[in-house]
C-alpha cells in the first residue's frame, strides 16, 4: 500500500471513529414534542353543552389519575376522580345549584387530614356536613355554595389528561372530514431535561379544526435526564426508568340521565 493510500484509509478510519463515538455520545437526531406546536394546533379537551367523558393516566400499571364526568346542558353535573390516595365524587343538579362534594380520603395523615378540614371550615363558601374516619381511610362531605359551575371543574380535571399527551411528537396518519388521526413516535426530545421516548403506541383522534381530542389509547416507555446515549444507559441501569405511560380519553356526544346520588340525598335530608 502506498503512502497516499494509507493516508486515505487512515483518514476515513477516523471519521468512522469520530462519528461512532458521537453516535454514542449524543443522539443522531431529535424529536420535537407535540407540546411547541402552536397554542391553537395543540391537543386539547373541549366542552361542549352535553357529553361524558372517561379518562385515565396510568404509571407503569398504577393509576394515577381517572376522571368520569357527565353533563347535561342546563341539568345535572357529576363527576368522580379518582387520585393514587383520594376518590372525589361531585354533583350538582344544574349550573347554578350547590356543589356536593364527598372525599374518600385514604392512606392520609390525621396532619394532612387536620389540615384539609381547617381549610374547609375557614372558607365561608364551603360547609362540612360529614366528617367520618375509619382505621385506613376518612370520608367527608361538603356543600360547595360558591356558585360555580361544577362544568367549569370537569374541564379542569380532563385538560390535565390531554395535556399529558404533549411531550410526545407525532405522526399525522389519516383524515376525514370529522377527525384527524395522530400516532406517537420514538424519539429523543432536547428540551431543558431531556428524555428519551420509546415503544410507542396507539393513536389519538382529534376533531381537524379545534384539536380537540376525541379519543386517545396510547403508550410509550419514558426516561428523563438523557442528555446523552450515556446517560440513557446508566439510567436503565441504575434507576427504575423506563417509565411506563398509558393514556386513554374517550369523549362521548350521548349521555345518560344522571339521578340524584343517595349521599347527596342523604345530606340535603339531614342539612
Amino acid at each position: 500500500m502506498n503512502k497516499r493510500t494509507a493516508s486515505i484509509s487512515l483518514g476515513v478510519a477516523m471519521v468512522i471513529c469520530i462519528v461512532l463515538v458521537f453516535s454514542v455520545v449524543y443522539p443522531l437526531s431529535t424529536s420535537e414534542p407535540h407540546a411547541l406546536q402552536p397554542a391553537d394546533e395543540r391537543f386539547s379537551s373541549d366542552m361542549p353543552d352535553e357529553f361524558s367523558v372517561e379518562a385515565e393516566i396510568d404509571h407503569d400499571g398504577d393509576q394515577q389519575l381517572g376522571v368520569e364526568a357527565t353533563v347535561i346542558d342546563d341539568d345535572a353535573r357529576q363527576q368522580v376522580v379518582d387520585e393514587t390516595d383520594t376518590r372525589t365524587e361531585r354533583y350538582q343538579s344544574a349550573p347554578d345549584d350547590d356543589v356536593y362534594l364527598r372525599s374518600e380520603l385514604s392512606g392520609w395523615t390525621d396532619e394532612q387530614v387536620d389540615t384539609r378540614l381547617e381549610a374547609i371550615e375557614s372558607d365561608d363558601e364551603r360547609t362540612l356536613l360529614v366528617e367520618e374516619h375509619g382505621d385506613e381511610s376518612t370520608t367527608i362531605v361538603v356543600r360547595d355554595e360558591s356558585d360555580t359551575d361544577l362544568k367549569d371543574e370537569i374541564s379542569g380535571a380532563t385538560s390535565v389528561v390531554t395535556e399529558s399527551l404533549h411531550p410526545s411528537d407525532y405522526e399525522h396518519v389519516a383524515e376525514t372530514a370529522n377527525r384527524s388521526t395522530y400516532e406517537p413516535r420514538d424519539g429523543w426530545v432536547d428540551e431543558a431535561d431531556a428524555y428519551r421516548i420509546t415503544d410507542s403506541s396507539g393513536e389519538v383522534t382529534v376533531d381537524p379544526d379545534s384539536y380537540a381530542v376525541q379519543a386517545a389509547n396510547v403508550t410509550w416507555d419514558v426516561t428523563p435526564s438523557t442528555e446523552t446515549y450515556a446517560h440513557y444507559l446508566v439510567s436503565q441501569l441504575t434507576s427504575d426508568y423506563p417509565l411506563t405511560q398509558d393514556i386513554r380519553y374517550e369523549m362521548r356526544s350521548d349521555t345518560a340521565e344522571i339521578e340524584t346520588p343517595d349521599w347527596v340525598a342523604e345530606v340535603r335530608d339531614e342539612h
